[in-house]
């Protein structure tokens, strides 16, 4: 039976919706799981973490998808999944990252836990959800749409805005020690009111910067 049309709502609520359950999953396993090294994307080195946590939110995003957008494409973080578009004339693709930092998880730090999926149609995102695991915020857009929310218990949306702030005011979001980046780069970070080196989930650390934080 033919329900009519998909409408950019619809997926953003699907894909929030998502995102809501792979955070509680996530959450219920704070305390107890299971982990397992896996090689790393950067060097193939057995450093990097998986665990049970990652893969019962990856399945979730998965059951979603199947269930609800089965025309369309799959690449997820673990087991290095990839599922071609089948839709026609589109190339539309989810990309999932089921647990985004999952050594902070494993070490049950505080903040830099996060999940994560996408929309895109070949290269252009279409839309994107980035779940904040320990405040259970979720920060995202919808297909379509020209802003992008704070949604706070699940509920209360509050739209960011885009802060216009000269570079002596704002702050520079880093994945390393500054001391590590090329000298040509000094100049630039000095410019910056202050540094902020960030582990764990990049998404969050993101969100850190869309708060103001």
């Amino acid at each position: 039976m033919n329900y009519g049309n998909t409408t950019p709502s619809m997926v953003g609520l699907a894909m929030k919706e998502m995102v809501r359950r792979a955070i509680r999953e996530i959450r219920n396993q704070r305390f107890v799981f299971d982990a397992s090294h896996k090689a790393s994307l950067d060097d193939g080195s057995m450093t990097d973490l998986v665990t049970t946590a990652d893969l019962a939110a990856q399945k979730i995003y998965l059951r979603v998808i199947k269930n609800c957008f089965p025309d369309y494409g799959v690449i997820a973080e673990e087991e290095e999944l990839r599922v071609p578009c089948q839709a026609q004339n589109r190339n539309l693709c989810f990309t999932i990252d089921p647990l985004d930092g999952t050594k902070a998880f494993a070490r049950r730090q505080s903040a830099g836990v996060g999940t994560m999926i996408a929309l895109l149609d070949g290269r252009n995102v279409l839309s994107a959800y980035v779940g904040d695991v320990m405040t259970q915020e979720i920060y995202g857009f919808r297909p379509e749409s020209h802003w992008v929310y704070r949604i706070s218990e699940y509920d209360v949306a509050e739209s960011l805005q885009k802060a216009e702030v000269p570079i002596d005011k704002a702050y520079l979001l880093l994945r390393d020690q500054p001391k590590n980046y090329p000298p040509s780069l000094a100049r630039t970070i000095d410019r910056f009111c202050g540094v902020d080196v960030e582990g764990g989930s990049i998404g969050i650390s993101f969100a850190r910067l869309w708060k103001r934080e």
